[in-house]
């Protein structure tokens, strides 16, 4: 027949078979042909060819949009195959196509079929199987039809033609056959992808489509072929397997490049997840903060290292040790010695190398004066973070978790949840899929320098903190040991006691005991300082030996015991050999001390400033001078700044050079980091305190009085942003710019860490000071305060939402309001303004968070023609605005809009202090507002199959009840851990809950559709009783004040009822009807009166 034959010769034996089958083929491939226009008759193979170019190319553009392996879209191993083998064969296949229509029909067949395959029920294995083997025999045969139908000059002679001419007709005979057979087949796959999953699982299991059958009943007819083709030309033969195998070749370099290409799209994602999480960098064990620190000299410290030893490699160790001792023993020491052996896989207490199983996880110090990482908000994020980057494959999970906690923020919800999603529930998905036992070890260093964000919570911080670590115990095959260090402050103390025995291990580290000093075994305390101060004395050239062994043994004496003390003597003496020797003489000066550890510390830090202030008079010691207003600062500030930062806060406006010249003579004292943009803080929490102690520091002329200092930074503060705050303070030039789309690098340029810190803090340094005069005369109309928000208002606000703390400015305003209602009726006008910016705030904070230029222009434009923002900055609107909207003259009622919600809003609570609202969505979730400013604060997400019904709080706030609709459950929220348990769940929908409103009450009351009435005891989660609904649909229910009484509103057609029982008796107290559904009750403060109000939109009192 020749070349381009045999297809057109299989489908004409196929149509003259069955030719009802291969119409509704036909139909049903141009079916599938995106091109809207009709078919002409005669025209069909001309749009199968096109059509089967058209699938060609889709699979070549989409090859690398399918992801290798686990994921979204999975890709079984055949399919990658599969596709591969069309990629690598794209333009043998191509022309293939071009040149016979009835080929373009076998080929736009695969082209169809391939998109559907991986959608198949795992019952069609054999399909697929058999469409890869079609899709390679289809390029094979056209392989032999290129090769032997037309053969090239090297092909051998045949030996004889007429035996040659049998095989020839054999062979094509044998191939037509072989083609009709495909065509079959593909259109039995087709008809079988167009029938439901359910129908081909029945179909399969009846084995209706015998799918092996058929492919063994080609590649029998295969082999025969190519039996006859050896039998032609073993040469050609040959040279076709050859070919076959180079496309082969191409479909192993396509996969490897295909899964190169999705890894690295898959790092490149999981790196911006975690690129999201908020971090406290400083606080791992390796930053550069950290790591500029001492570690255990070797000899020292080593029962309390060879305890954490035994208790890290022993199988039954607790969970958790806590190492407490007080300030000075060396806690942070033995932690950083223990998370840097740890590190190196390296023994801490010998010279063994660690199990091969026991690595170090993660670590967190805390630093009480480094706002970066001195609360809880960032504790167990940093860890998540540094877990990530471990080589356990925990990075995926933990990427996935920050996707799936997308809103709000992860970074933003409450530890408890942090601590579930990034780094339990990883932890646990890790277990199940390693092969043998591992032991992990987190570090947290310092935990009562931890702080809260608002006062008065530290010690919730500390509590759930260790409640959380304590859930590690659900952990077996991945095991997590945690040693925590920290004062052995009472709230910590106490956190430890709420928790099992089993959960932890304490160990007290004392100070370092002196009574063997005579003995030939040096204590640690010796140790240390025999090893520092020979540093010292060859690195700073001393000529002769230095210090003498009588001076060693009066400093150690003189420490105590504490190594705080030997530490800083040694930074104190670290400098060169005359200078080292005087201020020798001045540590060594009296009787050793017995006294108690802060006066031990005390007479050190004397010693330190002493002798800076050597050559002084008495007099000048009690003068203000640079380092005392530089200490001052320190101590003071909310925040640690750099160098040049604190610089800007001096009253005397000292230079960056001199700042830096005044804290390098008491280094011993202060961190001074050699980066000049990493913040200045105090060596240790113990000099803070001293500082502030007049008794122990007033000698010394460095007491810090804190009343001048916030007073000086107050002003400070308001100069500074006079002087730098301005419109568009990134030259961003674009109005609409969201948030996300600003660079955080170019916000730190344009609005550098003293702006930042004065727009933050201002208002907190004046709340400070209390009562005093400077408060009066700052509060003034037209004084120090009214001029700054009259003329920088909008700008503060610009700042504050660049740097993602718009938020505390509605905090700020009404702290400062406050201050006004106190001072009396001297300032009509500055009060004014300050309740002008407060409904301009909550009415748009929400568009300025999201385009923090917007505050010059849709938070102007809506505002009230009367509001006094509006009025001062009319001169901002912009000149293309020909039109401004139409808007109301005053503020209306409404304070604000919450936005987040995607679907309506079923029920809504106050917390009992009026400062948080939660909301309840049929979009699946209940939100938690801050009232004051309407930050969302959490989320809580039951997905968009269920809806939450009923929202409630608990009369202490602490608690909120969930109404799940379609689960028939109720839940109870910690609104303090963010920790989810359920109470009940019900044989009939839940219309609503609600608490007993009494302070000490721990009653919950809920409405079922059963016509029902429950009241529980929370304390007990016990019923107390049931009363039944007298209507048929129960709609809503109260307690009165004093809980004594307990309402039900329900309602039927054409009627409704409310019924009051009382609480303590269960006794039916009253009933009222009504003429329509009763949809809302509520009862008067006093408990007197009760209001209702009907569907029908009747109110009766």
């Amino acid at each position: 027949l020749g070349p381009n034959k045999l297809w057109a010769a299989a489908y004409k034996k196929l149509r003259d078979e069955d030719p009802d089958v291969l119409r509704a083929y036909e139909k049903l491939l141009l079916e599938k042909d995106d091109d809207e226009i009709p078919l002409r008759d005669g025209d069909w193979e001309e749009q199968v060819q096109r059509l089967a170019q058209e699938r060609l190319q889709a699979v070549q553009e989409k090859r690398f949009r399918l992801q290798i392996g686990d994921g979204n879209i999975v890709v079984r191993d055949q399919l990658q195959k599969v596709m591969g083998f069309i990629v690598s064969t794209k333009d043998f296949v191509s022309a293939a196509i071009s040149s016979e229509p009835h080929a373009a029909i076998a080929w736009a067949s695969v082209m169809f079929i391939f998109p559907l395959l991986n959608k198949m029920l795992q019952q069609d294995k054999d399909a697929v199987e058999g469409f890869e083997y079609i899709l390679s025999l289809l390029v094979r045969c056209k392989l032999m039809e290129n090769d032997f139908l037309q053969p090239t000059a090297g092909d051998p002679k045949p030996s004889s033609s007429e035996n040659h001419h049998k095989l020839a007709l054999s062979l094509q005979s044998k191939t037509i056959e072989l083609y009709s057979k495909v065509y079959k087949y593909q259109v039995r796959v087709i008809l079988h992808l167009e029938h439901s999953a359910l129908t081909r699982y029945l179909r399969d299991i009846g084995v209706s489509d015998d799918w092996k059958g058929m492919i063994e009943t080609l590649k029998a007819t295969e082999r025969e072929i190519k039996d006859d083709l050896q039998g032609l030309s073993n040469h050609t033969s040959k040279n076709i397997d050859k070919k076959f195998e180079e496309f082969r070749s191409k479909v192993d370099v396509f996969l490897e490049l295909c899964k190169k290409t999705m890894e690295n799209i898959k790092d490149i994602e999981q790196a911006s997840h975690l690129g999201h999480l908020p971090v406290a960098h400083s606080a791992a064990f390796n930053a550069s903060e950290i790591e500029r620190e001492r570690y255990c000299m070797p000899g020292t410290q080593m029962k309390i290292l060879n305890d954490l030893q035994q208790w890290l490699e022993s199988p039954t160790g607790k969970p958790i040790l806590w190492l407490h001792g007080m300030a000075g023993t060396g806690k942070s020491t033995i932690a950083r010695t223990v998370a840097t052996a740890l590190s190196k896989k390296a023994s801490f207490a010998n010279s063994n190398q660690l199990p091969d199983n026991i690595s170090l996880g993660a670590t967190f110090f805390f630093k009480q004066d480094d706002a970066r990482r001195n609360h809880a908000g960032v504790l167990f994020t940093t860890l998540a973070h540094q877990l990530a980057h471990e080589p356990l494959g925990l990075e995926s999970e933990i990427a996935d978790a920050i996707k799936r906690n997308a809103s709000p923020d992860i970074g933003v919800r409450s530890p408890k949840v942090q601590w579930d999603e990034l780094i339990l529930k990883p932890l646990k998905a890790l277990e199940a899929e390693s092969p043998s036992p591992i032991r992990l070890v987190l570090i947290i260093d310092a935990l009562d320098e931890c702080q809260a964000k608002e006062t008065g919570a530290i010690r919730v911080n500390a509590q759930h903190i260790i409640q959380s670590l304590k859930q590690v115990e659900e952990l077996s095959k991945v095991q997590i040991r945690v040693l925590i260090t920290s004062r052995n402050e009472s709230h910590i103390d106490r956190a430890f006691k709420n928790i099992p025995e089993k959960s932890y291990d304490e160990i007290e580290l004392s100070k370092v005991s002196l009574d063997n000093h005579h003995d030939e075994k040096k204590d640690d305390i010796t140790i240390y300082l025999e090893s520092e101060l020979l540093e010292i004395e060859i690195n700073n050239g001393h000529s002769s030996k230095w210090p003498s062994a009588d001076d060693i043994r009066k400093l150690v004496e003189k420490a105590g015991g504490l190594f705080i003390y030997a530490a800083t003597t040694c930074k104190f003496l670290d400098v060169q050999p005359d200078l080292a020797k005087k201020r020798l003489h001045q540590v060594l000066k009296g009787s050793p001390n017995k006294n108690s550890p802060p006066f031990i510390l005390s007479q050190i830090y004397s010693t330190v400033l002493d002798f800076y202030t050597r050559d002084w008079t008495e007099e000048e010691k009690q003068e203000d001078h640079d380092l005392k207003e530089i200490l001052r600062l320190i101590v003071v500030l909310f925040k640690p700044l750099p160098i040049c930062s604190l610089a800007k806060f001096t009253k005397s406006r000292i230079s960056t050079p001199r700042v830096h010249e005044c804290l390098e003579n008491i280094r011993s004292v202060v961190d001074l980091p050699q980066d000049p943009k990493s913040t200045v803080g105090l060596v240790h929490l113990s000099f803070h305190e001293f500082l502030l102690d007049e008794k122990r520091c007033k000698k010394t002329g460095f007491l810090v009085e804190p009343t001048m200092m916030h007073i000086q930074l107050f002003e400070r503060c308001l100069e500074i942003m006079s002087h730098h705050l301005h419109m568009d303070m990134c030259d961003l030039q674009k109005p609409g710019i969201f948030f996300v789309e600003i660079p955080p690098v170019l916000v730190q340029q344009c609005i550098p860490p003293y702006l930042q810190y004065a727009c933050r803090y201002w208002v907190d340094h004046l709340l400070q000071l209390g009562e005093v005069q400077e408060v009066q005369d700052a509060l003034v109309d037209h004084g120090r305060i009214h001029k700054f928000l009259r003329e920088h208002v909008l700008s503060w606000l610009e700042a504050l939402g660049l740097t993602g703390e718009l938020g505390i400015a509605v905090h700020m305003i009404s702290h400062l309001k406050a201050l006004v209602n106190v001072s009396g009726q001297r300032n009509p006008e500055l009060s004014k303004l300050l309740h002008d910016a407060n409904r301009f705030i909550l009415f748009n904070r929400h568009n300025i968070q999201e385009a923090p230029l917007q505050v010059y222009y849709s938070a102007l434009l809506f505002s009230p023609t009367k509001s006094i923002i509006r009025s001062l900055f009319l001169n901002l609107f912009p000149k293309w605005i020909m039109k401004p909207p139409a808007v109301n003259d005053d503020w209306d009622a409404e304070l604000m809009t919450l936005e987040g919600h995607k679907r309506p809003v079923n029920s809504i609570a106050i917390s009992p202090d009026s400062k948080m609202i939660v909301s309840g969505s049929s979009d699946g979730t209940a939100r938690l507002w801050e009232a004051d400013t309407g930050i969302e604060t959490a989320k809580i997400d039951f997905g968009p199959s269920d809806l939450v019904q009923s929202v409630a709080f608990s009369s202490d706030g602490q608690t909120v009840a969930l109404c799940l609709s379609y689960s028939r459950e109720i839940l109870l929220y910690d609104v303090a851990t963010g920790e989810i348990s359920s109470l009940l769940s019900h044989s009939h929908e839940i219309v609503q809950v609600a608490f007993c409103p009494c302070p000490d009450s721990k009653i919950l009351g809920w409405i079922a559709d059963d016509q029902m009435l429950y009241l529980w005891d929370m304390s007990t989660k016990q019923q107390i009783y049931m009363h039944e609904i007298r209507e048929e649909q129960p709609t809503t229910i109260a307690f009165s004040p004093d809980g004594n009484l307990v309402a039900a509103g329900s309602g039927k057609y054409g009627g409704g009822a409310v019924s009051i029982w009382g609480v303590e008796t269960g006794e039916l107290m009253a009933e009222f009807n009504y003429s329509g559904h009763v949809r809302s009750i509520a009862f008067s403060p006093d408990g007197v009166t009760m209001a209702s109000i009907t569907w029908e939109g009747l109110l009766e009192i």
